[in-house]
């Protein structure tokens, strides 16, 4: 009866200590990202038309928080993430006239939290499952980058080989930038006003190497919008000091809201070179003409939470303006400079976009500005970041004899520290 009582107790501690090594890496792979930013936004806007309008402004000081936490995975099989953002007001105000541009709050509120959460599962090496609360980074459902992000409640499955990869996801809820309430995607009956949910469905892949790519997705919402993105890029080494960048992108979008049961069609492309410390980009791009349609390239899911319209996605793409209305012809050069062995973890940027005769009317637009990016170099994952952009857009009714001659400015600063807590 002791030697079964001691074979017992031999057998459970053994059982125990390969519980706690298989669950190790649950701990040993954790880690927290901790992340602060203090931000200064200004917008401002003007007209000096037919009807000119004072110039009003509006400006924030805020500061934000972020902290994410990724566990690693049980058995090798299951994982957690968990993410917090924050925000408080530090100073607001705006002209007599003024009206709120930057929506990084939403009513009198002075700040605000959200969170997200997820459950992660890998099935192989090569496939992954999550499910939850968070924020993405797919082209279709990015976001503008002022203030919180955008969170989405959904399911993703993530299939990568180093050759090739597939995605799938299916979106639920999404809570706005500058709230934590999430609401359902779809479309309120006007009869009986209650909310037909319809959420959003998206698949894509992308074949890539070192030096070239190719992508695609294709996103839909039932009969409310659907759209396509498929991408190629090509990287060429001509030599050490000297390489180049190609790439090209088809859009094709349709939205019943905006265009009815017609699709717009948009295509750009990019050539950017890089010598030694001096890069240049050079970008253009045409989106069809939509009719009496108003509106821009960028999604259209409803309800409208998510603002992906001016980022990385799109070449000719400017701080304020998009750059993709229907119908525009536009184009964009890029100068940028690093200062490594003079300055280092600086670089300066500037650009000049030129769009002209969106909309059926005469309708053109050009816009300035520069960015400045700065890495110390003696504090790992210290950042700061500013940037200036003007729009103007200049618009001729002869039939009136009126004339709109509007301009609109964003000032940016930031500072962002990151950091791996464990």
């Amino acid at each position: 009866m002791k030697n079964s009582k001691l074979k017992l107790g031999i057998w459970v501690a053994l059982s125990c200590s390969a519980s706690l090594t298989l669950a190790s890496p649950f701990i040993d792979d954790s880690h927290l990202e901790f992340e602060t930013e203090s931000l200064y936004l200004k917008k401002s806007y003007g007209d000096e038309g037919s009807s000119p309008q004072a110039k009003k402004w509006t400006e924030d000081i805020a500061q934000l928080l972020k902290l994410q936490y990724s566990s690693g995975y049980l058995y090798d099989i299951l994982g957690v993430d968990f993410s917090y953002y924050g925000i408080g007001k530090i100073n607001s105000s705006d002209n007599s006239e003024g009206i709120s541009y930057n929506d990084l709050f939403k009513g009198g509120e002075s700040s605000f939290s959200k969170y997200g959460y997820s459950i992660k599962l890998r099935a192989y090496d090569d496939l992954n499952f999550k499910v939850g609360r968070m924020e993405s980074f797919h082209p279709l459902l990015k976001s503008d980058s002022d203030g919180l992000p955008v969170l989405l409640q959904m399911a993703q499955v993530d299939f990568d080989n180093g050759f090739l990869s597939l995605h799938g996801l299916w979106i639920e809820k999404g809570s706005e930038k500058n709230s934590n309430d999430f609401v359902y995607f779809g479309q309120e009956d006007w009869r009986s006003g209650e909310l037909d949910k319809k959420p959003i469905q998206i698949i894509g892949g992308e074949i890539y190497n070192t030096n070239y790519s190719v992508y695609f997705t294709y996103g839909n919402q039932e009969d409310i919008s659907n759209y396509l993105l498929i991408a190629g890029s090509y990287s060429y080494l001509i030599n050490k000091s000297f390489y180049i960048d190609l790439g090209t992108k088809y859009r094709r979008k349709g939205s019943r809201a905006e265009l009815g049961d017609q699709h717009v069609d948009m295509i750009s492309a990019q050539i950017k070179a890089f010598y030694n410390n001096i890069d240049f980009a050079i970008s253009a791009s045409k989106a069809e003409d939509a009719g009496a349609a108003y509106g821009t390239m960028g999604v259209s899911w409803s309800p409208s939470i998510i603002h992906g319209c001016n980022d990385d996605s799109f070449y000719t793409s400017g701080i304020i303006s998009p750059g993709s209305h229907y119908g525009e012809a536009t184009y964009k050069a890029e100068l940028g400079y690093s200062f490594e062995g003079i300055f280092d973890g600086l670089h300066l940027s500037s650009y000049y976009l030129l769009g002209n005769n969106f909309y059926d009317i005469n309708e053109d637009e050009n816009e300035y500005g520069f960015k400045l990016r700065y890495y110390a170099p003696f504090l790992d994952g210290l950042k700061f970041e500013a940037h200036y952009g003007k729009q103007n857009i200049n618009v001729k009714v002869d039939d009136w004899a009126w004339e709109m001659d509007q301009y609109i400015e964003e000032t940016k600063i930031n500072i962002t520290y990151t950091a791996l807590a464990f």
